[in-house]
């Protein structure tokens, strides 16, 4: 059955995926109550009352910081805790050992102070974010079942089933570009022309330049560089076109000019290392691809004695030691890449993790969120819809002026293509702005929120999205999926097994199917079946643009890779791993409007124009959910037992009036006022637009208002309007039901994919 992947999601037509991703985090959620000290800020507040004296409240604050001290001296000695630190940056290792030595600091000093700050930034990760990176991030692949149960589940004997450690592209990258500066392996490799360039005859196209005419020896040349070798090449052309001399002259001039890619070509995904082993072995001088081979070899014993030292913290510091001495010596590049950010992927290697846990859940589940999901989707639709119609247009009138600028009704699409990221991306008041304010005044609309101000809670059968967000059909192909992350609320196992349990709704990536993902798919029993299972409901034939590297947000580890043969890749930039059978190159298309619908054409190519832009479309519509809660006060939003929106704040750094407040205490009074103020809980998760992502504070901790006012003053410093939006934590430890053998619980997130019933025209 071609729906057999599916399972019915109550209240509607929309149904779920029965794969499903559970993510959590590899430390108990209860480590994240290892700093709260209730009782310091009871004291504190009584003196801002008025109630109690100064010199008790800097005693009770003073208290709590050493004991603040004291529980992250014992984290720091935590072996699990100093092998992440290994895993993400080996440096912070040093860190811990010296807080781990000095149990009971005489003072805490700036430098103590800012240690404990960088420290307490890994733990409140390590246990509050469900993040799929190694073993503090380990996921499970689980199903959704026809059954009746809400869940079932087998709890294995470790916190992670497998363990897993790969190369990172850029070090397999580094290999490739150095094996291509070789002068004797270079005659090798294959030579082509880059994905977003094209060959008409003598004339080389360009998606935003004029075209260049070359002489018929450097385009007969160029035609021939289609991915063979480049001795292959020479050798054709050896003495018919001119002396080898003069074309190898002729081509290494083409590929400084950035005119023909020269190497073996690297797919932006998982697959990287075993493509470039291929190239290896395709080199036919037997010395030349030995020693190649050998420097891959290499790279990955290197890796390899990695994947086995890892559970020990000390002992993996010595093996990814020798790993960045290998990877220079192979490579010729540093070991380490963007130092000093928290989030980057800097090591040589990373590690994948699968979760020793078996679980499934059944339509019992479903049962208690359904039908307020399905409103979500709707919504979802309804957003994709008008994205698509606004840009439609913005694209009708872009091509218009072009058209009459040229004086025909056929335009480059390379020029519409570039012009179109000021329609996308551009101004406030443009088009896809215009729909996003929209879906904020409309979603504001649907829950009253002009005149609430306290939680709000409504059933779903009471909620008339289809009058409020009319819309009959997704508006491009991809939109049809949509992935949202539902975080489960039970105080265990047992009382999710009841029922006793509500969900949030964490995020809803509008039109991003999700489980095309690398660090997914590589851990999937069956990515073959994922693969199936996609094309099932996005249909054959999906425009993919190829990403660079330095795309935002899009990584080797991340990056899509459940394309099948029919699916086409568009060249709009010079990027990695196209595929010369399937590639669409941007300087080869032309659009016209033809009676009002723009198609884009080229050799053996048509399509509507939004077939081109539905990953970019998709990019402005997977966080739009999180501009409908732009409002300095947002209450949380139930749908039966769905929270589909958390109690947000939204201010400006400067607005805190806290990141001049000097002095460790004065600032922990300083935050404690300014918290009530504004009618925090204890508990949040502060977003600053400086930072990439949220961090956890409590109020009540002296460690976690250091943390905070750390990050006040650094957004401070790129201005005091710097964006600071504050949400309450929820799930909080006490939702933790994700058990383990010995009876920890962990945070989690189950995310799914849904499926719309209607596909867009």
């Amino acid at each position: 059955m071609a729906d057999a992947h599916l399972v019915e999601l109550p209240g509607g037509d929309w149904k779920v995926w029965r794969a499903a991703l559970l993510r959590t985090t590899g430390f108990p959620a209860d480590g994240l109550a290892a700093f709260t000290c209730s009782e310091a800020a009871a004291i504190v507040d009584a003196h801002l009352d008025g109630t109690v004296a100064q010199h008790e409240a800097e005693q009770a604050f003073a208290e709590a910081a050493a004991q603040g001290s004291r529980a992250l001296s014992k984290i720091a000695a935590d072996p699990l805790f100093r092998e992440a630190l290994v895993w993400q940056n080996a440096r912070v290792l040093r860190v811990a050992d010296s807080i781990a030595a000095e149990t009971e600091p005489a003072r805490l000093n700036r430098r103590r102070r800012r240690d404990e700050d960088l420290l307490a930034r890994y733990w409140q990760r390590y246990c509050a974010k469900t993040e799929t990176i190694g073993f503090f991030g380990p996921v499970s692949w689980t199903e959704i079942t026809s059954g009746p149960d809400i869940v079932t589940s087998g709890i294995g004997p470790r916190l992670v089933r497998a363990r897993a450690t790969h190369l990172e592209y850029w070090v397999l990258d580094a290999y490739a570009r150095h094996l291509a500066e070789d002068s004797e392996t270079r005659s090798w490799l294959p030579v082509r022309l880059p994905p977003h360039l094209a060959l008409d005859g003598t004339r080389l196209l360009h998606p935003t330049e004029p075209a260049r005419t070359l002489t018929p020896q450097q385009a007969q040349l160029l035609a021939c560089c289609d991915g063979r070798p480049a001795r292959e090449v020479l050798t054709a052309l050896d003495g018919t076109l001119a002396e080898r001399v003069d074309l190898e002259r002729m081509l290494a001039d083409l590929h400084d000019r950035s005119l023909v890619s020269w190497g073996i070509d690297l797919p932006l995904n998982h697959t990287a290392q075993s493509t470039l082993q291929q190239g290896i072995e395709a080199i036919g001088d037997e010395r030349i691809r030995h020693d190649a081979l050998a420097g891959l070899e290499r790279l990955d014993r290197a890796r390899a004695r990695v994947a086995e030292a890892a559970g020990d913290a000390d002992a993996l510091l010595t093996v990814l030691a020798e790993l960045d001495d290998v990877v220079t010596a192979v490579t010729g590049s540093e070991p380490r890449q963007r130092a000093g950010e928290m989030y980057a992927g800097r090591t040589p290697c990373y590690e994948d993790t699968i979760r020793d846990l078996d679980l499934s859940f059944g339509t019992g589940l479903l049962d208690g969120f359904g039908p307020a999901l399905t409103r979500m989707a709707h919504l979802a639709r309804w957003l994709t819809a008008e994205l698509a119609a606004a840009v439609q247009s913005g694209l009708r009138r872009l091509h218009a002026d072009l058209a009459e600028d040229s004086g025909g009704r056929e335009v480059p699409f390379g020029q519409l293509w570039y012009l179109a990221r000021g329609v996308l991306f551009g101004q406030d008041d443009g088009p896809v702005a215009a729909v996003l304010a929209e879906f904020s005044r409309r979603w504001a609309a649907l829950f009253a929120l002009d005149t609430q101000s306290e939680d709000v809670r409504r059933a779903s059968a009471s909620l008339d999205v289809e009058t409020l967000f009319p819309a009959d059909r997704p508006g491009w192909a991809g939109a049809r999926l949509h992935s949202p992350d539902l975080q489960l609320c039970a105080e265990n196992l047992d009382a999710l097994r009841r029922g006793d349990f509500f969900a949030v709704l964490g995020e809803l990536h509008v039109s991003w199917p999700t489980f095309d993902s690398g660090v997914t798919v590589r851990v999937h029993p069956d990515p073959e079946q994922l693969r199936a299972d996609l094309r099932n409901d996005l249909g054959s034939g999906r425009m993919l643009p190829l990403f660079p590297s330095t795309w935002p947000r899009v990584t080797a580890r991340v990056n899509r890779c459940l394309e099948n043969a029919d699916d086409r890749q568009f060249g709009f930039v010079d990027a990695p791993g196209a595929d010369p059978d399937r590639l669409v190159r941007i300087a080869a298309l032309a659009v016209t409007d033809h009676d009002g619908e723009l198609l884009v054409h080229g050799p053996g190519f048509r399509r509507p124009v939004l077939d081109l832009f539905s990953e970019l479309l998709m990019m402005r519509a997977v966080d739009a959910f999180r501009s409908a809660t732009a409002r300095p006060h947002t209450p949380r939003i139930t749908v039966d037992r769905l929270v589909v929106c958390r109690e947000s704040w939204r201010t400006t750094v400067g607005e805190t009036g806290l990141a001049e407040v000097e002095g460790h205490c004065s600032r922990y009074l300083a935050v404690r006022r300014w918290r009530r103020e504004l009618g925090l809980p204890e508990r949040v998760f502060a977003k600053f637009a400086t930072e990439g992502k949220p961090l956890y504070v409590d109020f009540t901790s002296p460690v976690y208002v250091a943390g905070f006012c750390s990050a006040l003053r650094a957004a401070a410093r790129t201005g005091a309007d710097s964006a600071l939006t504050l949400t309450e934590l929820l799930p909080g430890p006490e939702h933790a039901w994700v058990p383990d053998a010995e009876g920890r619980t962990y945070l989690s997130e189950l995310r799914v994919q849904l499926r719309d019933p209607e596909t867009a025209e």
